[in-house]
């Protein structure tokens, strides 16, 4: 009982600040719903959260992370993702893996194989990083990120499968 009631408080706290934009003639918004990695365990619980097609314009995902790819969790939150908001675009809304190439040297290929994906918000984590241990070092914009994480980001970057903002409203290849 308890699980339905803050699933209803989400849903009818997301539509009140969506009618208050409203009424205040906000009209130049975009509704990004962006659920947290929500399919690690078990149960995935996004879409008894999810307030509506009528009220979210892009669905997306916040995800980090230490891995080579994108783990089974976020794997299974996007799928659940595709499943929902047919005409809606998919985002990470935050992204926060590792600073490792081999993640980089893959991931146009891993995030060209997500239906409707437009692109994502990247966390570059200077000065907070679980994954080094360190309150300095491991993120892509640190001087001790190796030469070739350097070069796979920079070349992920360069990938033509992702979309520019010139491109975010055309349909995917």
């Amino acid at each position: 009982l308890e699980f339905r009631r803050v699933i209803f408080r989400s849903k009818a706290l997301w539509r009140l600040t969506f009618d208050l934009f409203a009424a205040e003639g906000a009209r130049n918004v975009i509704w990004l719903w962006a659920a947290s990695d929500v399919c690690s365990g078990t149960a995935c619980n996004a879409a008894a959260f999810y307030p509506g097609d009528d009220v979210v314009d892009v669905l997306g995902l916040d995800a980090y992370f230490d891995g080579a790819t994108l783990p089974n969790g976020v794997k299974r939150t996007l799928a659940l993702l595709e499943s929902m908001g047919a005409d809606k675009p998919i985002v990470f809304g935050e992204l926060g893996p590792a600073a490792r190439a081999d993640f980089w040297s893959n991931a146009a290929a891993e995030m060209g194989r997500i239906r409707r994906f437009r692109g994502f918000s990247l966390w570059f984590a200077r000065g907070w990083n679980p994954w080094t241990g360190s309150a300095t070092g491991g993120s892509l914009v640190d001087a001790a990120v190796d030469a070739s994480t350097r070069t796979a980001f920079a070349s992920f970057l360069a990938s033509a499968s992702l979309t520019s903002l010139a491109e975010w409203s055309a349909p995917p290849p």
